[in-house]
């Protein structure tokens, strides 16, 4: 039997009297993670959904995995403060050495109110001890970020002891103990955009800024995008890239691309490439985008019922979406729009279950490495610049720059989203 999980009354919460505070990429954050209002001196308890929910009725959203970032660096350093200590661990006859016990008391205590008032208690001291005068703050807790993410808790080494995750997002995403804490960005404030060569300006002020936060030199924050600025994007972009998980994936370079480095992404784009679905399909595609007879297209993958393949560096402008190629990463999945069924399982040339399945969990990676939201959008979302996952259907009705309706026929009526989304944060 498992003590009651504390979880905070959403119309209570507050905003720390510490306030907001500017990022190097211009977006304004608070200060502190967001308060429950109905007990004095407690973090709000949230899970990731109801934070949401709640930051998008206030005009505000969860900020993004590099926000936080930027939050740390310029936050007043005190060390996590992680649950059980050994006193507790004592004091309650849990031997120390005996791991299944130490667990076992972990899940009964770790949502508890007292374990959240012990661990906000000694945070506020822990400021204390540093002079702390209404600084941003960053290792109050982990905080659930966008998209469902949890992230934080940093060391004195610069690393962190919960890495970006989606692992505490399932189940409604209504997990709560603990550490679970949680800031929030004014919504006006957009997630940062890369800007070009030659351009000047306001934004490219706040981009040159947000390139110092990250490390690089770019000289004077002038405004103008120069030879500095211009190596440093393209530093950070390869950076990025490092992480991608190439290694993995087999690499059949498309003959025809745009061969840049992009730092940001804000669409997935899926596709079918209107074969039957049969082993060996998908290679014989990616050498089609890769030979002498190449098409005026490509796609960044190909997946298939038995493999997937690479065909342009993500940070690459692939040629498949007209109106979505520049900001989109797009996913041929073999299968025919009017023919294929995309929840049925087995070998004939219409099962595309597998091929569905491979495609989430590539999707999975996708939204993970860029911060793009795990929803669907349509072809009003898509022209109000709406950042997620898309189709090549929703993308003819939205610009009508081609005529496509792949993979699920006009208006997605043969795409199982439901299905397909649940997969997806599924990983």
């Amino acid at each position: 039997m498992s003590r009651s999980v504390y979880v905070s009354r959403a119309g209570g919460l507050t905003i720390h009297p510490a306030g907001w505070v500017d990022l190097p990429s211009g977006a304004r954050i608070t200060r502190m993670p967001v308060m429950d209002g109905d007990v004095r001196g407690l973090f709000a308890r949230l899970g990731p959904t109801p934070a949401a929910a709640w930051s998008e009725t206030k005009g505000y959203r969860l900020p993004t995995v590099a926000e936080y970032d930027e939050l740390h660096r310029a936050a007043k350093y005190i060390a996590p403060y992680t649950l059980p200590t050994r006193d507790m661990l004592l004091g309650d006859g849990v031997q120390l050495g005996d791991e299944k016990a130490i667990q076992r008391y972990r899940t009964l205590n770790m949502a508890s109110r007292s374990w959240c008032e012990q661990h906000d208690a000694e945070v506020f001291d822990r400021l204390s001890d540093v002079g702390w005068v209404n600084e941003p703050v960053s290792n109050a807790g982990k905080h659930w970020a966008a998209d469902g993410v949890i992230y934080g808790w940093w060391l004195a080494n610069g690393s962190v002891i919960q890495s970006p995750s989606r692992a505490h997002a399932s189940g409604g995403g209504t997990h709560t103990d603990y550490g679970t804490t949680f800031h929030v960005v004014l919504k006006s404030s957009q997630p940062l955009k890369p800007t070009k060569l030659g351009d000047k300006g306001e934004a490219v002020k706040a981009w040159q800024r947000h390139l110092v936060s990250q490390g690089y030199d770019v000289g004077t924050v002038d405004g103008i995008h120069g030879a500095k600025t211009e190596a440093a994007t393209k530093a950070l972009a390869e950076k990025q890239n490092a992480a991608l998980p190439s290694a993995k994936v087999e690499l059949i370079e498309a003959r025809n691309y745009t061969r840049t480095t992009r730092t940001s992404v804000d669409l997935v784009v899926l596709h079918s490439t209107e074969n039957p679905i049969r082993p060996g399909t998908a290679r014989s595609v990616a050498q089609w985008f890769a030979g002498s007879s190449a098409p005026q297209a490509s796609a960044h993958y190909v997946v298939g019922p038995d493999e997937v393949l690479s065909c342009v560096p993500e940070a690459a402008v692939a040629w498949a979406a007209p109106g979505a190629n520049h900001h989109g990463i797009q996913i041929e999945m073999v299968g025919r729009a009017h023919k294929t069924d995309w929840l049925a399982d087995g070998k004939h040339d219409d099962a595309g279950a597998p091929v569905m399945r491979r495609a989430a969990t590539l999707v999975r990676g996708i939204c993970d490495r860029w911060d793009i939201p795990v929803r669907r959008l349509n072809a009003k979302d898509l022209l109000a610049g709406k950042r997620g996952i898309t189709t090549h259907a929703a993308v003819t009705e939205a610009w009508k720059k081609s005529t496509h309706i792949d993979p699920g026929c006009a208006g997605d009526q043969r795409w199982p989203w439901d299905e397909f989304l649940r997969l997806v944060r599924l990983g």
